[in-house]
């Protein structure tokens, strides 16, 4: 009965920090296309998936949702806040089954109020649900090797195979699972030959279903290798990635500990008569320390370190790919090694003093998280832009893409609104020189830049040439991208009624 108590008042709690504030913030871009996706017909997001070389499985969902209950902040977001939700049972249901319950709910605890995973259980990309299908496939594939059932078996290559058409990322689960198989496979203990011919067949039949997006996979791969954004990972890159899981310093270190509860054992031995003649000063008991011989934990360290250190190789090797919400998978394994932590500990109230501690230090996180803006501004942007634009003004967009953000809020219909460079979001010395028949004859431009390849401000200066800059600002925001704040950048030109440029001092409005 207190389990039942404590997992519902962790829902409640859960799902009140999720719905919290929800519809608050902006959409930041990638939100935004993630709606203008899943406008589009089950055909064309297909074809538009395999363009940008993304499964297309959450956008099919997201499409569902948007037909039923609209594209509003709050509405899309919710879809988000459901598999986030969804999350916290099944971690529960897979520390019960790996461990206990009472392992359960203590990772049910740390996954409900990880302010990393509260930011993706509120955002319109399907990273939340990555998170629900890497614990259904792993709940399976447990339950695998506990029982021989068919329902663990269709259940396994179900959650599997949604999650592998959900985000690459699922198929260093599926990678990781194969790797334990192996190790025991070749350890003492083994896998006996029927079990092992079954699980390859279940690979088999995984790789069949895949085949549709494999080609796709692959010319994506080679993408990625003529040049990406992301930068290339160093092992700072990985620290900063168990930083954002574990969501402050403080608690990196909590984890850090616990996590060498759950990794070493620690056994009292007793020591010999001869030696109990010493001095009284020397114990009784001294200390043995060894690593821990459960292949549960080897499982879960499999778990943790395989989606990491997958993309980091690849990065090193070949392109760089890594970046932490890639690697969201992962957390998981970490959140239960640290509920496993807790569960080591022998003394009661050293355990629920830290539980204590990691509900307070969370809660503080997700405080800075709601006071904080998270998001890129598009809809302040979008507002200032369409109550100070005359008909007719020109738009300007450093990527066509980016427009797609400022067409979700936008109201106006009678501005012109232009991408440049059309084809790429690079400037160089080369295709400036193609700025100028794309804003001959307007008087009035508006220009907005975000992630933007224009380095050394090509635009600003070429029409700083022609035109009088008479407003400039920064919407930043502390979207980490390409590890730099995000945010978005709004200047406004214009020529004085002679067409002659004046000179002018530029106000500052930056934040």
């Amino acid at each position: 009965m207190r389990g039942k108590l404590s997992i519902l008042v962790i829902l409640l709690l859960v799902l009140f920090l999720r719905v919290y504030d929800l519809g608050s913030e902006s959409l930041w871009l990638d939100e935004a296309i993630s709606i203008n996706t899943a406008h589009l017909n089950p055909s064309q997001i297909i074809e538009n998936r395999a363009v940008r070389g993304h499964p297309p499985l959450y956008f099919f969902i997201l499409h569902c949702w948007i037909s039923l209950f609209g594209d509003s902040e709050f509405s899309a977001r919710f879809l988000s806040l459901i598999f986030g939700f969804l999350a916290i049972i099944m971690i529960y249901k897979v520390g019960k089954l790996l461990f206990d319950k009472q392992t359960g709910i203590l990772s049910a605890l740390i996954l409900g109020l990880s302010v990393f995973h509260i930011q993706y259980s509120q955002e319109v990309r399907g990273y939340s649900l990555v998170v629900l299908l890497t614990l259904f496939s792993f709940y399976f594939f447990i339950k695998l090797f506990k029982k021989q059932k068919l329902t663990a078996s269709i259940g396994y290559v179900l959650s599997s195979t949604i999650l592998i058409y959900t985000h690459y990322s699922g198929l260093l689960i599926i990678l990781t699972q194969n790797f334990y198989i192996i190790i025991l496979y070749l350890s003492t203990k083994g896998v006996p030959r029927s079990r092992l011919k079954k699980w390859f067949l279940l690979q088999a039949i995984l790789i069949f279903l895949f085949i549709p997006w494999i080609g796709i996979s692959i010319n994506q791969h080679i993408k990625i290798q003529s040049g990406h954004w992301l930068p290339l990972p160093s092992i700072i890159s990985i620290i900063g990635s168990f930083l954002e899981y574990a969501g402050s310093m403080p608690l990196l270190l909590f984890f850090i500990i616990l996590l060498s509860f759950a990794i070493f054992s620690y056994e009292k031995v007793k020591v010999s008569l001869e030696e109990k003649s010493v001095p009284k000063s020397i114990k009784t008991y001294r200390g043995n320390i060894h690593f821990s011989k459960d292949s549960r934990i080897y499982l879960l360290l499999m778990w943790l370190l395989t989606p990491i250190i997958g993309p980091f190789i690849i990065s090193k090797v070949s392109a760089p790919i890594y970046w932490t919400r890639y690697t969201i998978g992962a957390s998981l394994a970490f959140y239960l090694l640290a509920a496993k932590g807790i569960k080591s500990i022998n003394y009661r109230y050293a355990k629920v003093a830290i539980a204590a501690a990691i509900i307070t230090f969370s809660l503080v996180n997700a405080y800075g998280y709601y006071v904080q803006i998270n998001k890129e501004q598009w809809r302040e942007v979008t507002s200032f832009v369409d109550i100070n634009a005359k008909p007719k003004d020109l738009v300007l967009f450093n990527a066509g893409w980016i427009q797609i953000a400022f067409d979700y809020y936008s109201k106006r219909t009678n501005i012109i609104k232009k991408p440049f460079p059309k084809e790429t979001m690079f400037v160089n010395k080369k295709n400036i020189k193609e700025l100028e028949p794309v804003i001959k004859g307007y008087n009035r431009i508006w220009l907005i830049l975000n992630r933007s390849g224009d380095y050394n401000k090509l635009i600003k200066k070429t029409l700083c040439e022609s035109y009088n800059l008479l407003y400039h600002r920064n919407y930043t925001s502390l979207y980490d991208f390409n590890g730099k704040y995000g945010g978005i950048e709004i200047a406004f030109f214009r020529k004085d009624n002679q067409g002659l440029v004046q000179s002018a001092t530029v106000p500052d409005y930056s934040d």
